[in-house]
């Protein structure tokens, strides 16, 4: 494989997972996509997830350094998306997840960019490249779920045939594969 290629992302537990798998093996994975899940650390055993789903802690880059503590190389770029209407896992955990990644790349934890898109509020958090190395995407409205657009365009995505996926009108699976830079290129008319 690629190694500048591998990504992780998933949904809930999934997105713990992913927080997990970024925060142990930055090595392994180029970036990830956290989709209403919980930050690194704040579970600790079973009998305390249901808590921590709904009292995210503050958030610290020391907890993930600590997981690998001799990596010395290029953090995973992170993307966080989440719903605001979600009941099962905290909103609040966009800013844990937040204040966790910007201080292990070394910047500050105030979006450098902010704008929307569709039913979405975007923040950019950038390095001193100006490269952004966190993003999040709150999405207005939405349950616990993965933001779809149904359909076959290049940014659409899905079928909204379960209860964990929700038709917003913007596909979170092509915003981070743009946001990674894999997807297809077009040619130039």
């Amino acid at each position: 494989l690629d190694d500048q290629r591998v990504f992780v992302t998933g949904l809930s537990a999934g997105g713990c997972m992913t927080s997990a798998l970024l925060a142990v093996y930055p090595d392994f994975f180029r970036g990830g996509a956290i989709h209403a899940g919980v930050e690194y650390g704040c579970v600790h055993n079973p009998m305390v997830a249901r808590e921590c789903m709904q009292s995210p802690s503050q958030g610290s880059g020391e907890v993930i350094r600590k997981a690998n503590p001799e990596y010395k190389g290029p953090w995973p770029k992170v993307l966080v998306f989440h719903g605001t209407d979600d009941r099962l896992v905290a909103f609040a955990h966009v800013d844990s997840h937040v204040n966790q990644w910007t201080n292990v790349h070394g910047t500050d934890n105030v979006a450098d960019v902010t704008g929307s898109l569709g039913k979405m509020t975007v923040r950019h958090y950038q390095n001193s490249q100006g490269q952004n190395v966190v993003e999040t995407y709150a999405i207005n409205g939405m349950r616990h779920a993965v933001a779809i657009a149904p359909g076959t365009a290049e940014e659409q995505c899905g079928s909204a045939k379960s209860e964990y996926y929700a038709d917003v009108g913007v596909c979170s699976s092509h915003i981070a594969a743009k946001s990674w830079g894999i997807t297809r290129k077009t040619p130039a008319s």
